[in-house]
């Protein structure tokens, strides 16, 4: 016999049960809506999310073409991670002088535009675009757009046609030394606004950087290719080299270290205020790379650049711990000058 006391207990406890696991659902969806705005409201790209916020559009890095008929602002999504989204927003003039916004909300970093007049009076402007898939895997490309009444349309970046898929403009690169930066040298795209000629840097398998680049001339028609070029900001003395090992600053010095096309390393250096255009104070041929092993207070392995003529020697990236505080001590790259085993200067590279 069915004893139906319990049964009613049974069916009572259920219902509680039930709505108290959907009183918790809610909880947990409510909770969810919450930090899912917040992440868009931070910036989170998530798949099919959406950055409603104009204030986005209000702070960034800017650019403007020679003409001054395009400028942008574009920067990164705040906590984007190592992997960022970037927007842009663009500022374009028509043909009949009215000013038109355009919002990208989605877009490639652009960091230049410039812009090309043809011989038929017609122009158009490439941009140089950035983004990372991650903090070794670094992209730069170019793009072309022609305005269009109040909006801009993709062209090709030769001649301002229709658009392809070719990429002879596009590089995959890794790290950039900022001491080769702060060295005052153009490691990636360089467009020459007054020889009209653009520069696209080369790599090796690895995506290193050479500094030497595949150069084209825009002839008021589209760009014809002039082939391989060392980087013109360097003096043509120097010319000849297979890549770019290494290029730093210290107070008072610029100093330079090339691979050459014979597998030798040349040594270079400038006193302040010559710049690398300048004709080279020092120039060494034939050097050695010295590889340190790590050990417990290093970072890890790293090389410094041997070269030595008469009496003297000079070494490129030296290190020694630095004492800042009370056993705390960094790690500090120099410049290094010694005649007859005497250290005659010591400069900590920038």
């Amino acid at each position: 016999m069915i004893d139906f006391r319990w049964l009613c207990l049974v069916s009572l406890d259920y219902c509680i049960m039930k709505r108290f696991v959907c009183f918790y659902l809610f909880l947990a969806v409510v909770v969810f809506a919450a930090c899912n705005c917040d992440a868009e409201d931070e910036g989170d790209s998530s798949e099919g999310g959406m950055y409603m916020d104009d204030e986005i559009f209000r702070k960034g890095e800017i650019c403007v073409s020679e003409d001054g008929r395009v400028t942008i602002m574009s920067d990164m999504y705040r906590a984007s991670g190592t992997s960022p989204d970037y927007w842009a927003l663009w500022t374009i003039i028509d043909d009949k002088g009215e000013k038109h916004e355009l919002k990208f909300e989605y877009s490639s970093c652009i960091v230049e535009v410039h812009s090309l007049r043809k011989n038929d009076g017609s122009s158009y402007y490439i941009v140089t675009c950035f983004g990372k898939s991650c903090s070794w895997d670094n992209y730069m490309w170019l793009e072309a757009y022609r305005i269009v009444g109040d909006t801009i349309d993709e062209v090709n970046v030769i001649d301002g046609s229709e658009p392809s898929d070719s990429n002879e403009f596009k590089v995959e690169y890794g790290s950039i030394e900022m001491s080769d930066v702060l060295a005052g040298y153009n490691v990636l795209f360089d467009y020459d606004t007054i020889m009209q000629n653009l520069y696209v840097p080369l790599t090796d398998d690895n995506h290193a950087l050479l500094d030497r680049y595949h150069v084209w001339h825009f002839n008021g028609d589209y760009f014809e290719f002039l082939g391989e070029k060392p980087n013109r900001n360097l003096n043509q003395e120097l010319g000849e080299y297979a890549s770019l090992v290494c290029c730093r600053a210290t107070k008072d010095y610029f100093v330079r270290v090339d691979l050459l096309d014979n597998h030798k390393l040349r040594y270079a250096s400038w006193k302040k205020p010559k710049t690398l255009a300048d004709k080279p104070d020092v120039v060494v041929n034939g050097g050695v790379c010295v590889e340190n092993p790590p050990s417990p207070d290093e970072i890890g392995p790293y090389c410094d650049y041997h070269f030595k003529v008469g009496p003297y020697e000079y070494v490129v990236d030296y290190r020694e711990n630095v004492l800042v505080r009370e056993n705390q001590y960094v790690h500090q790259d120099f410049l290094l000058v010694k005649r007859d085993g005497n250290v005659i200067l010591k400069q900590e590279l920038e």
